[in-house]
């Protein structure tokens, strides 16, 4: 990727084949830069319960989890069959995942 290809929420940056998973991280990295206050503090809620690979249970609505998930930080797992919802935590961008679940 080259220094001129940046974020700026109204276009694609084209990835490289050769650094697809850095591509991926970088990419959603500056889709979290873009989201509000309470937004990031609920991704982080769900980060810090969610295992090493990156699947939380979430007890609760939120308009906030309706923009996660537009914006594909978070997908339900649709083979929960408990009470609340099975989130899948950044499922593009699984390095990321395992290291922030490490902080």
């Amino acid at each position: 990727m080259s220094k001129k290809d940046t974020f700026d929420g109204t276009t694609n940056i084209q990835t490289n084949k050769e650094d697809g998973y850095i591509y991926n991280e970088k990419y959603t990295m500056a889709i979290i830069r873009t989201l509000q206050i309470s937004e990031k503090r609920l991704l982080w809620e769900i980060i810090r319960k969610a295992n090493k690979d990156g699947i939380t249970i979430y007890k609760g609505t939120s308009p906030s989890l309706q923009v996660l998930i537009n914006k594909e930080l978070i997908t339900i797992n649709k083979l929960y069959q408990g009470k609340g919802y099975s989130l899948i935590v950044l499922p593009k961008c699984q390095t990321l995942i395992r290291k922030l679940t490490r902080i």
